[in-house]
């Protein structure tokens, strides 16, 4: 007898894994779900990155415009910004008002030689050579476009040659030293040696031939030769942006009975691609005068809607909110104020206006368009009867107190 049962040979069937058509539904929502809060961070990113960029670089234009200021008081001078005969050593009087915007002042744009009434001035020569120097960026140069050197360089002929025909140079009008040209771009040519390391620099007055630059005005005038052992070979053409730019609006009062002695309070206004036209500056193109208005509400209870801080019995009367509170230090009565109808387009959070009876800027912390008002940073400054004229400009990165300055003359 056998001790041992015997086994049959069977196979063990166990259940195949895999996932459903509803697990792999669910985890396609999961997944789209996570994509797409991902991909909305993208666009965010870039118009972070962006601004960050601006503020950037609005800062260098300020740190650059306030060192030329340190050294250079003519651009506030009386010839620039002047007393009145009848001026007052008073300090209680206001301050002559000015605004020195280099670019704005050019003949070329058109515009009013005021805003809102204050006066615009160039702060020197009224030329765009001036402009360029005072307030831009001394590295705003864009790439054109780039090419090889064709035929070397002949001693004296203050030209180049380049390869491509000239077909692609026809856009290039290069600004001159004489006539109508003086207003065109700025353009410049780097030329490079055949290894890379060295390079010299020449402004370009004239395009010869479709192809051939030069930097010799076509009036003649002086030229430079290049280095005699430098051997161009590449040629990299750029323009001269006006990306950034400065205006720079003052408050200046005489130091002295014969009114030569100044001391002035400077704000500096820095924009990204200035369009200069008057709508985009808030202002009347023939005239100047301010496009839209506002008006103060603190004694309607400002922003919050309530005299005083909301909330809060400011006077300790034992009655909140009541209109012996209006105005009250801390509450944003005297930060408030209605908008016109229509709103300024420009007008933002974040963003800047200008009240021109006291030439000072403030910004917008907050806007309610549903109830037309707007808060501002600070208190309103001896602002005048309602309504107030407002100028809501365009393309204003930052606005930088810069403090206060003295001279003479």
């Amino acid at each position: 007898m056998n001790r041992y049962p015997s086994h049959s040979c069977s196979t063990v069937v166990r259940p195949r894994s895999g996932v459903t058509i509803s697990e792999v539904l669910i985890s396609m929502v999961i997944m789209a779900v996570g994509v797409v809060s991902l991909a909305t961070l993208f666009p965010i990113s870039i118009l972070r990155a962006m601004q960050a960029s601006q503020l950037t670089n609005s800062a260098i234009v300020c740190k650059n415009a306030r060192a030329r200021l340190v050294y250079d008081g003519s651009i506030m001078s009386n010839a620039t910004i002047s007393f009145p005969n009848v001026a007052s050593l008073d300090p209680t009087n206001a301050p002559v008002r000015g605004i020195v915007d280099p670019f704005g002042s050019l003949s070329l744009y058109g515009l009013p030689n005021n805003i809102a009434g204050v006066q615009r001035r160039s702060g020197g020569p009224v030329t765009l050579e001036h402009a360029e120097s005072a307030a831009l960026l001394p590295d705003s140069w864009s790439l054109v476009r780039q090419d090889t050197v064709a035929g070397g360089y002949s001693n004296g002929s203050f030209l180049v040659t380049l390869a491509s025909p000239a077909s692609n140079f026809a856009d290039i009008a290069p600004r001159t030293l004489t006539g109508a040209g003086t207003s065109l771009p700025l353009y410049r040519m780097v030329l490079l040696d055949p290894t890379g390391r060295y390079a010299v620099r020449r402004t370009i007055r004239e395009v010869v031939s479709g192809n051939q630059m030069s930097w010799q005005d076509p009036s003649g005038g002086p030229a430079y030769d290049l280095p005699s052992n430098f051997i161009p070979a590449k040629a990299r053409i750029e323009v001269r942006d006006n990306r950034y730019t400065w205006l720079l609006t003052v408050r200046k009062r005489p130091m002295d009975s014969s009114l030569t002695s100044w001391k002035a309070d400077a704000d500096l206004v820095v924009f990204f691609n200035r369009t200069f036209v008057a709508a985009d500056e808030g202002i009347d193109s023939a005239s100047g005068n301010a496009l839209h208005q506002m008006s103060t509400i603190g004694a309607s209870g400002g922003f919050d809607g309530a005299p005083g801080i909301a909330g809060v019995d400011d006077d300790l009367d034992g009655t909140l909110d009541n209109a012996s509170e209006r105005g009250w230090p801390g509450s944003d009565d005297l930060r408030s104020l209605s908008i016109g109808t229509p709103a300024p387009l420009y007008l933002k959070k974040g963003g800047f206006i200008f009240e021109p009876s006291q030439a000072r800027w403030y910004r917008v912390v907050d806007l309610d368009l549903t109830n037309g008002r707007v808060l501002l940073d600070k208190d309103l400054v001896d602002p005048p009867a309602n309504p107030l004229d407002v100028v809501v400009m365009k393309s204003i990165v930052n606005v930088y107190e810069l403090g206060t300055f003295t001279g003479s003359q």
